[in-house]
């Protein structure tokens, strides 16, 4: 009787381990990230914080994430480091530039550039001063290209104190010469680039069920 018993047991326990789905609670799959809302990480699991792992530990850890993340590859491998990180999926999607697995990008604050802005123009407003330069010579020519208003003699009338409507000289048009001076504005401080957000912490797990591709 204590045979049988005995026997039976073994069976039980047989078909207990290998026939048990995985399940949430259960074993996780060898490389699952998992986040946690506590300050640590449970054990079989590391924190995904980019630290060198010895491969001859974790060797089949490194046989599934190789030095994606890290590593030289011979003695060491990494995990990846989600740290002030959000972590996107692999690929290509719609629209979207191709990302590999281990790729890091983005900035937490970025600095406006000309570079960065649409093409654009700004007008220029004011009041510019013009000067109509004359002389005290007296007259010599009665061509007003090229030259100064003269000294009129006192018996030429060459002024008026009607208040009559102004009309403009020969073409209507006067060329003036106006130098305008720029400069820059704004400090050039960076702005913040994220999205809102709550910090938690991200473990992967080093030891569990070796994941089957099918």
């Amino acid at each position: 009787m204590k045979k049988f018993l005995t026997a039976a047991v073994a069976v039980g326990v047989s078909i207990s381990a290998h026939s048990a789905p995985v399940q949430a609670g259960s074993e996780p799959l060898l490389g699952d990230v998992i986040m946690v809302g506590f300050n640590f990480c449970p054990r079989g699991f590391a924190e995904a914080n980019g630290q060198l792992l010895p491969i001859n530990q974790n060797q089949s850890l490194f046989s599934l994430l190789g030095t994606q993340f890290g590593g030289d590859g011979r003695t060491s491998f990494a995990l990846p480091d989600l740290r002030g990180r959000a972590p996107i999926g692999a690929g290509t999607g719609a629209g979207l530039p191709t990302y590999a697995i281990g790729q890091k990008g983005g900035v937490e604050t970025t600095t406006m550039t000309t570079a960065n802005m649409p093409a654009h123009n700004h007008p220029v407003i004011g009041d510019p001063d013009a000067t109509l330069l004359a002389t005290s010579s007296a007259p010599s020519t009665n061509m007003p290209g090229g030259n100064l208003l003269a000294t009129f003699p006192a018996s030429v009338d060459a002024y008026t104190t009607a208040q009559g409507t102004p009309q403009p000289m020969h073409n209507n048009t006067v060329d003036l010469t106006i130098r305008v001076k720029f400069s820059n504005t704004g400090g050039g401080q960076s702005q913040n680039n994220m999205q809102p957000f709550q910090v938690i912490r991200f473990c992967m797990a080093t030891q569990g069920y070796f994941p089957s591709r099918n």
